[in-house]
């Protein structure tokens, strides 16, 4: 069942990790949505390509399908944009 909505931010570091993951535990609550299925997380939900051993054209493809599916897209731009987050809304909005 796809994801009502899509998390998009830099996860580069375990601050950056953390951010996401209290965002949307913090957004769940407020909307009432359930953190687990209601939310994609990229690397929760996929998984990281430098860790997971997966490769990156069908960890890019899923993300792709995933965003596609969602009804929204919450991005975090943090400390800048990387080439993900910089597609990300360009994807979502087609």
């Amino acid at each position: 069942m796809p994801k009502m909505i899509y998390i998009a931010g830099p996860i580069f570091s375990s601050y950056e990790l953390k951010f996401l993951k209290e965002l949307t535990v913090d957004l769940s609550r407020g909307l009432k949505l359930d953190v687990e299925q209601d939310f994609f997380l990229p690397h929760r939900d996929v998984g990281d390509v430098g860790t997971g051993g997966m490769g990156r054209d069908k960890a890019f493809f899923d993300d792709l399908k995933a965003l596609d599916e969602s009804n929204a897209l919450w991005g975090n731009i943090g400390n800048g944009s990387d080439e993900s987050y910089t597609l990300e809304p360009g994807e979502a909005h087609h």
